[in-house]
C-alpha cells in the first residue's frame, strides 16, 4: 500500500494476552505481520505514523475479557469490526472462536468466514456470539431485532 503525506496505510491485528484478567489488543504494524491473531484489517485509508510507532505499535482494545467474561471479549470484536469499517479496510476472522455476523439495510444476515478477505461498506450492524450460538443463523432478520438478538447472545453494534 503506498504511503501518504501524513502517515500509511497498514494493517491491524487483534491479539490476545490472558495479563489483567484478558486483554484484547490492537497491533498496528506498517507491513504484513506472520504473528498468531484473533483478526486482522488492512486499511483503506491512511493510518498516522504515530500509530506504527507508539509502543511498538501496540494498544489495548478492551481488558477483564477472560473465559469468565467472555461476554467482554464480542464486545471487543464488535468494536475491532467497526474500527475496521471506520478504516475502509479489507476484514480478515482468523478465530474459530467466535461467529460474526452482518446485516445490510435490506434485512440481509450473513456469516463472515474463517481466512476470507471481507469489506465492510455495504453492512450496518455486526454481531459477535459464541462459536455455538446458532441465534443469528437466518437469511433475514430486520437490523433492530439483528442488533437486539445480538446483544442478547454476545454483543452487537450498529455499523
Amino acid at each position: 500500500m503506498a504511503e501518504s503525506k501524513d502517515g500509511n496505510n497498514g494493517y491491524c491485528y487483534m491479539t490476545y494476552d490472558g495479563a489483567s484478567n484478558g486483554t484484547m489488543y490492537l497491533n498496528w504494524k506498517p507491513e504484513a505481520w506472520d504473528g498468531d491473531c484473533w483478526a486482522y484489517f488492512s486499511s483503506g485509508k491512511s493510518v498516522p505514523k504515530f500509530k506504527f510507532s507508539n509502543f511498538g505499535g501496540k494498544s489495548e482494545l478492551l481488558r477483564d475479557c477472560a473465559q469468565a467474561h467472555v461476554d467482554r471479549q464480542y464486545i471487543g470484536w464488535t468494536h475491532f469490526v467497526k474500527m475496521a469499517k471506520d478504516q475502509k479496510a479489507e476484514l480478515v476472522i482468523m478465530s474459530t472462536d467466535v461467529k460474526i455476523y452482518f446485516v445490510d439495510n435490506k434485512a440481509n444476515v450473513f456469516k463472515a468466514e474463517v481466512g476470507k478477505k471481507y469489506t465492510l461498506d455495504k453492512w450496518e450492524g455486526v454481531a459477535a456470539v459464541g462459536k455455538d450460538n446458532s441465534a443469528l443463523d437466518v437469511q433475514g432478520m430486520e437490523k433492530f431485532s439483528f442488533l437486539d438478538n445480538g446483544r442478547s447472545n454476545g454483543a452487537s453494534l450498529e455499523l
